[in-house]
């Protein structure tokens, strides 16, 4: 991989456009797709977690089965392609000792929904475990100055309309729910905001939290676009709870408010990796495809659909894709969703989504400490 990646950079070097972007399209250096697609390589899974015992976390956070240590993440699950095999990232980049003194804590953000806020407490809940100490419940939209300075494992109540925060040692984790990607969505009775002015919030407090861009930004499949389906904030006349399949003519309209959300985001954050991600599949009735908890979802066969408007814009605008829902492929939503939830995958599963992100980052800073030199 050293090797590959030291010649593709050699000729990159020559160019003086080498880490600017191919298209208008692409949101990330052209050369990134020379990487190891990790997240969209046919993988296998070797073996099942440990479940352990229900935890019932502080600040309205769901139950969660809590998994076997870190040693486990990026092990369980393995590419079939030998030149790309997923490293332990997730232990690496949050939990080893920092390779230096001074070294600086990963800056991540997540734009998508509750699914991808998760991924922050359960790296939260991960490393209060490992350090044998409680999590600290902070207050959102306030300094963590104090969590930096004393070492502490701090995480704020679980919101859809706040920004999310995971702070530990070795991380500054954010996460805000994106309510619609309908540039007009305001809903402001129930607390969310619309785009871009969401994104623009969101950077300015991370970089006086943090005084830094996030290294990298995961985007999700959005849930809500469904929800406000069926929930009455924002019908589509033609589709009801009832509609079994999205009609196509929809289909591309999400297309484009996706691509023009994603370019949005490239203005506000000019510096970050921008990653993206599928979902696995909820649980849903055998007989209807509906979730059997939360209406707002709805139906499986939409959250295929926007699985598939996600594939097709990570290839669109250049931006590396961690396919959960081919991840999860081969379990039964009842394996991999959170007890007593329909859709939020179990804290294993997201945490070995978000190791795959680890190693995508990971060849991105390395191939561009090369191009330095």
């Amino acid at each position: 991989m050293v090797a590959r990646l030291v010649a593709l950079l050699v000729i990159a070097a020559g160019s003086a456009a080498s880490a600017s972007f191919s298209s208008s399209a692409s949101v990330n250096p052209y050369w990134i797709k020379e990487l190891c697609a990790y997240g969209e390589e046919p993988g296998v899974w070797r073996e099942l977690p440990n479940q352990q015992g229900m935890v019932f976390p502080n600040g309205g956070h769901l139950p969660q089965l809590i998994d076997t240590n870190t040693s486990f993440v990026g092990g369980r699950y393995e590419l079939l392609n030998k030149d790309c095999q997923l490293k332990n990232r997730f232990k690496e980049y949050l939990f080893d000792p920092p390779p230096t003194a001074d070294a600086k804590p990963l800056h991540i953000a997540f734009f998508g929904d509750s699914v991808d806020s998760q991924t922050l407490e359960h790296t939260c809940w991960t490393d209060a475990r490992e350090h044998g100490q409680n999590t600290t419940l902070v207050p959102h939209w306030q300094s963590t100055a104090d969590c930096f300075a004393q070492g502490l494992t701090c995480l704020t109540p679980g919101s859809h309309w706040e920004l999310n925060m995971c702070m530990i040692r070795r991380a500054h984790m954010y996460g805000r729910v994106v309510p619609s990607l309908h540039p007009d969505f305001n809903y402001s009775a129930t607390g969310f905001k619309p785009m871009p002015y969401l994104f623009e919030q969101s950077r300015e407090f991370m970089l006086n939290n943090s005084g830094t861009d996030p290294d990298f930004i995961m985007l999700g499949v959005h849930f809500w676009e469904l929800g406000h389906l069926v929930d009455g904030m924002r019908p589509v006349e033609g589709i009801t709870d009832d509609t079994r399949i999205l009609p196509t003519w929809f289909v591309d309209i999400e297309l484009q408010r996706y691509s023009e959300a994603v370019m949005m985001m490239r203005k506000v954050f000019p510096k970050s990796l921008i990653l993206i991600r599928t979902v696995a599949p909820p649980l849903h009735d055998l007989e209807s495809g509906r979730s059997v908890t939360h209406k707002h979802w709805s139906h499986r066969m939409w959250i295929g659909q926007m699985n598939a408007i996600v594939r097709a814009i990570a290839r669109k605008h250049n931006i590396p894709l961690v396919d959960m829902g081919l991840m999860a492929e081969g379990f039964v939503p009842q394996q991999i969703i959170s007890p007593g939830d329909s859709h939020h995958p179990a804290q294993w599963l997201n945490l070995e989504a978000f190791n795959v992100a680890l190693n995508i980052y990971h060849d991105y800073k390395q191939a561009k400490e090369l191009l330095r030199r």
